[in-house]
């Protein structure tokens, strides 16, 4: 494995933790300023996603790094393809929805504003020095 691959795994796992940070912090003590970070990053998210067609800026990275040709279909897929199916998939079942792109799109919007409701209250409200 390369430094550029090393990178690309790393940058994954970055990636990951970054999704389930608004649950990982309620159970695992972080510092404020680092929620806070955090909370920003996750709250500009959806910004990155309209720039790079629908796409995360650091899928769009990794994909790259790994693979440039675009010849492997394992990074033709999004992250939360190629990691999180599982996880979608579920919710798509256990709501009698169809595995289609439509409502694994808002299956993973969904996500993304529960994330952002639970890291807010964190930063506001259960964790607030105010």
């Amino acid at each position: 494995m390369g430094p550029l691959e090393f990178f690309a795994h790393v940058t994954d796992l970055f990636h990951i933790v970054l999704i389930f940070f608004p649950v990982i912090v309620y159970f695992i003590p972080v510092k404020n300023f680092i929620v806070k970070i955090f909370f920003l990053l996750s709250a500009l998210t959806p910004l990155g996603w309209i720039i790079f067609d629908n796409e995360c800026w650091m899928t769009v990275l990794v994909n790259n790094i790994m693979d440039p040709d675009k010849k492997n279909t394992e990074y033709n897929k999004s992250f939360s393809e190629r990691y999180l199916g599982w996880f979608y998939h579920f919710f798509l079942d256990l709501f009698k929805k169809e595995h289609n792109v439509k409502n694994i799109n808002s299956a993973i919007t969904w996500h993304w504003i529960i994330n952002n409701i639970l890291i807010w209250y964190y930063v506001f409200f259960h964790n607030c020095s105010c």
